[in-house]
């Protein structure tokens, strides 16, 4: 089993304990789910089959009187009751208008601009959603049909064989990213996937040339868009059991073709992400990170060693604060496994990466709390704050969490989770 799936293993674990607790059976993906970049007005292909029309049901327009604050930093908005909400929660995500959507096992909903209601967008999808653009358009991949559909709140459009959409071999990542030309991508667990507004272009790791893996090897992908050049980039890692071994290639679409990365073609890339105007990428105790000015330039930051000696293995998450310092939980290895305990760690002014405080096998992201400048590391059952400017992180009364994300245009961070057996969506607040 690779490393990648023994995180998302390790993430459905923990939730399973977390909804046995609160009397919750539902699957969630951890993941968190950034912001969308703005995507340009495509005409989208309609099916030539007639489709029928899955209308939202009416629900209330009551509003909910939201319950005041428990304690400290973290504001409940809003309850989430299952007379309001069909189905179980799995995720959130918000779009780069602001719009905060709730996605569950039954229905797709966003959040009414005051906070006080869930707004129905799409009930009883065929399918498993993947996610929301920013026209706000919600994508479902139909494993059974072999095809990925998109709701405009009115109509299906469906994408098959016909339209360019292949059988998926595994699953379809719940993921969306637009690029510059206002290209939709999709990930899959063996390749990428680019839609030009009527036809999908299929990019496996061999259509790339990267380098094949042995018959007892696996390997991972890592796809991520960097807005200031205007490229998708493509990271590569072969596993030999839990062992990463190597990188297949690392690529990146210039709008047309793919290119080679040579400067690290070898390294395993195990997490990306884009930030201050650079390319983090996450290899095996070392971050690399891109030059502002200078294509195929990166520098080279060494993970120094965890709490109690043990040795780190990759950043699984990261966070930038606004005074330019980066963030990330690391997972370290411990016993037999590399992915068994997690430690919050921060980059130093000499390019290394510090730990900061205990180990803790609980931990699944960090993110950056714009409203006060804050780090917040989040685990399964409880919040860490680290004021920027601070000497050490408060520790916050439990809160069962189920998922993350962030809304990089007003630096809202929302939270979903479980307190006393009862769901809601929280907010993380400005210290006064």
């Amino acid at each position: 089993m690779t490393m990648g799936k023994r995180r998302w293993v390790w993430g459905c674990l923990m939730l399973m304990l977390v909804f046995g607790a609160c009397e919750w059976t539902s699957p969630t993906y951890p993941t968190q789910r950034p912001p969308l970049p703005t995507a340009r007005r495509v005409t989208p292909l309609q099916s030539a089959t007639p489709q029928p029309t899955l209308s939202p049901t009416p629900w209330p327009t009551a509003t909910i009187t939201p319950e005041p604050a428990p304690h400290g930093l973290v504001y409940q908005v809003l309850p989430i009751r299952a007379e309001v909400i069909p189905g179980q929660p799995l995720w959130l995500q918000t779009t780069t208008d602001g719009t905060l959507w709730l996605v569950t096992d039954k229905a797709v909903l966003r959040l009414r601009t005051d906070q006080k209601w869930w707004l129905p967008y799409l009930q009883g999808y065929p399918g498993k959603v993947i996610g929301i653009d920013d026209r706000w358009r919600v994508w479902v991949w139909d494993e059974e049909a072999q095809e990925v559909r998109c709701w405009d709140s009115n109509n299906w459009t469906h994408f098959g064989k016909d339209q360019g959409w292949l059988p998926v071999q595994g699953e379809v990542r719940p993921h969306l990213w637009t690029d510059a030309t206002g290209g939709l991508w999709v990930m899959t667990d063996g390749d990428v996937r680019r839609l030009d507004g009527s036809r999908w272009s299929v990019y496996t790791p061999s259509s790339l040339g990267m380098k094949e893996v042995g018959a007892e090897e696996t390997l991972t992908l890592q796809l991520i868009y960097w807005p200031e050049r205007k490229q998708m980039w493509l990271g590569s890692c072969v596993w030999a059991g839990p062992q990463a071994v190597r990188g297949a290639g690392l690529r990146w679409f210039d709008g047309k073709d793919w290119q080679p990365e040579p400067a690290l073609e070898q390294e395993c890339v195990l997490n990306m992400a884009v930030a201050q105007g650079r390319l983090w990428l996450a290899g095996m105790g070392t971050v690399y990170v891109s030059s502002l000015t200078e294509q195929g330039a990166f520098e080279k930051q060494r993970i120094q060693t965890g709490p109690s000696g043990l040795k780190p293995a990759y950043v699984l998450d990261f966070a930038f604060a606004q005074d330019g310092s980066a963030w990330g939980v690391v997972a370290l290895c411990g016993g037999a496994s590399c992915d068994s305990v997690r430690a919050v760690y921060r980059l130093r002014d000499d390019g290394e990466w510090q730990a900061l405080g205990e180990v803790n096998p609980f931990l699944i992201q960090v993110v950056h709390n714009g409203l006060d400048d804050s780090i917040w590391a989040l685990g399964q059952d409880r919040l860490y704050r680290y004021p920027v400017g601070g000497d050490g992180f408060q520790t916050l009364p439990p809160l069962h969490m189920i998922m993350v994300t962030e809304d990089q245009h007003s630096g809202q961070v929302w939270v979903l989770a479980v307190e006393n057996k009862q769901p809601g969506l929280w907010s993380l607040g400005k210290e006064e």
